[in-house]
């Protein structure tokens, strides 16, 4: 699923600052430089638009929202793992979208 999001966000014309645990490496390969990737979930998401979450690390399940928030240009939250409460996350101040599932509001 991130292959295909990625490329359908630059055929769109837009950025991506992606981080990953365990991809990074390959990422970096595959993209050269039509993509940045961090070795932070935090400093990726500097200046973003939107979060989009496509894998199910650990460490993604229990994030820091109040610092995504602030770090963000805009709070919107897509969660393609649906590994996010949705009351939760627009508590924070998040505009949340879920992916397969009926929105729980």
């Amino acid at each position: 699923p991130s292959v295909t999001f990625i490329e359908q966000v630059l055929k769109a014309g837009g950025k991506v600052r992606a981080y990953d645990p365990v991809a990074s490496r390959e990422a970096r390969r595959m993209y050269e430089n039509k993509i940045e990737v961090f070795e932070n979930a935090y400093e990726a998401v500097k200046g973003a638009d939107a979060l989009a979450v496509l894998t199910e690390w650990n460490e993604f399940r229990s994030p820091d929202f109040t610092g995504l928030k602030d770090q963000m240009k805009t709070p919107v939250l897509f969660d393609g793992r649906n590994i996010f409460n949705p009351e939760s996350a627009r508590r924070y101040g998040f505009t949340y979208f879920c992916i397969g599932r009926p929105d729980q509001a």
